[in-house]
């Protein structure tokens, strides 16, 4: 179940059939849909700070896919990269749902993603050093910072994104393994 204060998006599921819905005071229950061409299922992962949107995944005729919803447009995929496989999936949004942020899968593997409207789905790279793997788990309010983890030649790390600097490793999982006990 995700909560935004005035929304509460959840999953339901029954016998083989798994669906997502949203509950508010006002509109009370509405079911989210499903992408068109794909399996019946989707999957709740976030839902904006102002309650108007919801990230999650779903089922479309190329496969697992990220989706953002809105009460305007309902459901709508983002796609997923060239090249990899097609197992994109949204986990979170800015406050007013106008960013969205998850992983797809590239050509090179495993990667994050920063979604909009007017540039659709951005690659954020990864960190160099490690096999290529990246994915992003929460993002401001404002939707210009991101954070996840990446592998890098440290290992499995934890990073932050901005469009100014990119993907910038915190080196805190390093730091963790060896800080003195507390």
């Amino acid at each position: 179940m995700f909560t935004s204060g005035r929304v509460i998006a959840v999953i339901c599921s029954t016998l083989f059939l798994t669906s997502s819905f949203s509950f508010s005071a006002v509109a009370r229950i509405r079911g989210l849909g499903e992408l068109p061409g794909g399996d019946f299922g989707s999957y709740v992962s976030g839902i904006s700070g102002d309650g108007s949107t919801v990230g999650g995944r779903s089922y479309s005729a190329s496969g697992f896919e990220a989706f953002r919803w809105t009460a305007g447009s309902g459901i709508v995929g983002l796609g997923d990269f060239e090249g990899g496989d097609f197992r994109s999936r949204a986990f979170a949004t800015s406050f007013d749902g106008s960013v969205v942020i998850g992983r797809g899968y590239s050509a090179n593997g495993q990667e994050a993603f920063r979604w909009t409207e007017a540039e659709g789905m951005v690659a954020l790279g990864d960190l160099p050093g490690g096999s290529y793997s990246s994915g992003a788990s929460d993002i401001s309010p404002d939707g210009l910072t991101i954070i996840g983890r990446s592998f890098s030649a440290n290992g499995n790390e934890s990073y932050r994104w901005t469009e100014a600097q990119g993907m910038v490793g915190l080196f805190l999982d390093k730091l963790a393994r060896h800080s003195p006990e507390m």
